[in-house]
């Protein structure tokens, strides 16, 4: 039988220390490595940043710059202003189609007259005149036409205002209905 004995304790603890050392600083070497690395890449992307960041803002005062409005000649302006009249201009056809397909079965129209006209006796609006068929009092269909016209886009972006402005007995009930601007004064 072999005894191994150990006479240097003291050499094999300095080693072990060495070992722990040796690992410690090896482990700290990585560690400040990898930090100085992710400090260039800090560093190095700021810069980059700064690059872009001057590259946009040139580009933006450029397209300000070129962006101010330039001053407008006689042609552009006759331009806007004709196409701005052609925005605010009625589509009749529109309007008149809107009017047709909104009567009911049981009314006949006589007379749809419009106008944008401004002035004394000039047409502002829309006027409808017409009777319900058959001998009967009741206005319950010029009513509901009516309302049906209140729910018409086509008529109520010019016309908003749309009342019934008259019905007379007879042979049958006659009416006559009125549109107006928005800014209009009411129907007598």
């Amino acid at each position: 039988m072999r005894y191994r004995v150990n006479l240097y304790r003291e050499r094999e603890a300095r080693g072990e220390r060495l070992k722990k050392s040796l690992f410690r600083g090896t482990l700290l070497g990585i560690v400040v490595a990898v930090e100085v690395v992710l400090l260039g890449v800090l560093v190095i992307s700021g810069f980059q940043f700064r690059e872009r960041a001057e590259t946009v803002r040139l580009a933006t005062q450029g397209l300000e710059e070129r962006s101010r409005p330039y001053e407008e000649s006689g042609d552009l302006a006759a331009a806007r202003a004709l196409v701005q009249r052609r925005v605010e201009r009625v589509d009749w056809s529109v309007l008149m189609a809107a009017v047709a397909e909104r009567t009911p079965d049981n009314v006949v129209l006589s007379k749809v007259r419009g106008g944008r006209q401004t002035g004394r006796g000039a047409l502002n609006g829309v006027e409808i005149e017409g009777r319900i068929s058959g001998r009967t009092r009741d206005l319950s269909p010029v009513i509901a036409y009516v309302d049906s016209l209140r729910n018409e886009p086509a008529l109520t972006r010019w016309f908003p205002r749309i009342d019934l402005g008259e019905a007379r007995g007879g042979s049958g009930q006659n009416f006559m209905i009125v549109c107006r601007p928005a800014d209009a004064e009411a129907t007598p």
